[in-house]
C-alpha cells in the first residue's frame, strides 16, 4: 500500500527563528518573503518552504539548500533541481498560523488548510462552486453547521485542484462530495475525472482549522495517510 505523509506546523512554534538569515532559502524566495506586507504572511511562506526542503531532503540524498522550485501558471510549486532517482511530489497550504506540507511519490497530491473562524461565504460562492446535491444539503442545515460544512467541501475541492495544478479553472460544480461522519465519503466527478483514481481525506485540526488532502492513486488502490507534526528540531533549529 502506498502512503502519503501530511506534516503540520505552527508559526508560533518557530517564531522569530523564521527571520534567520541562515535558513536554506533561495535568493528568489528571500526576495518574495521580503515583499509580504504582514509579518504573519511572510512567516507562513518561509515556514512552508523550510518544511518542503527538509522533508524532501529526508527522502533523498540532497541537502535542503540544494532544492530549487518552479511554479506553474496557477502557482503550484514543483522540484526543478536536483534531479532525483525516484519521483517526489509535494504541496503546501497555510492559513491562520498553520502550515501544512504533503509529501508523496509519483502521483499528484494536494493539500488545503482553512480557518474555521473566517467570515461566512456569500451564497453566490456556494452556488458557483457547489454541486446541486451539495447546495441542497447545505440549504437544510442551520447557519452554524452550514459554514463548517461548506469549508469541508471547499478544502476538499481546493486540495483536488491543487493536486491537478489547474487552479480554479476546473468546473468545481461537477465535483460533488457526499460527506459523512467517517470522512469525505463518495465523490462524483460527473465526467470531469475518474473517481477510482483519487483518494480524499479531511480532518479537523483543533481548535479552529480544517485540513483536506487529495492524492492520485492506481484505480481503487488503498493509500495510507499519515498526519505528523513538523517541529523546529526537524529543521535543525
Amino acid at each position: 500500500m502506498s502512503s502519503v505523509d501530511v506534516f503540520v506546523a505552527t508559526v508560533r512554534a518557530f517564531g522569530a527563528r523564521l527571520e534567520d538569515g541562515g535558513l536554506p532559502l533561495s535568493g528568489a524566495e528571500r526576495d518574495r518573503a521580503a515583499r509580504f506586507h504582514h509579518l504573519s504572511d511572510r512567516w507562513e511562506f518561509v515556514l512552508g518552504r523550510l518544511m518542503a526542503r527538509h522533508l524532501l531532503s529526508a527522502r533523498c540524498s540532497a541537502p535542503p539548500a540544494e532544492f530549487r522550485f518552479v511554479e506553474n501558471a496557477p502557482g503550484r510549486p514543483e522540484i526543478a533541481h536536483p534531479a532525483l532517482d525516484r519521483p517526489l511530489r509535494f504541496n503546501l497550504s497555510h492559513s491562520g498560523g498553520i502550515v501544512a506540507c504533503v509529501i508523496g511519490g509519483a502521483g499528484q497530491i494536494g493539500v488545503d488548510v482553512e480557518r474555521l473562524d473566517r467570515p461566512p461565504v456569500d451564497r453566490r460562492v456556494i452556488q458557483r462552486y457547489c454541486s446541486g446535491q451539495e447546495q441542497a444539503a447545505l440549504a437544510e442545515m442551520p447557519d452554524a453547521l452550514r459554514h463548517e460544512r461548506f469549508l469541508q467541501l471547499w478544502t476538499l475541492k481546493e486540495a483536488y485542484v491543487k493536486a491537478r495544478g489547474t487552479g480554479l479553472t476546473l468546473p468545481l460544480r461537477q465535483v460533488s462530495f457526499d460527506i459523512g461522519v467517517e470522512g469525505p465519503g463518495d465523490v462524483s466527478f460527473n465526467g470531469l475525472d475518474d473517481e477510482s483514481r483519487w483518494m480524499f481525506a479531511h480532518t479537523r485540526l483543533e481548535p479552529r482549522h480544517l485540513l483536506a488532502v487529495s492524492a492520485e492513486r492506481e484505480p481503487h488502490a488503498d493509500v495510507g495517510l499519515r498526519l505528523r507534526t513538523f517541529a523546529p528540531e526537524d529543521a535543525g533549529l
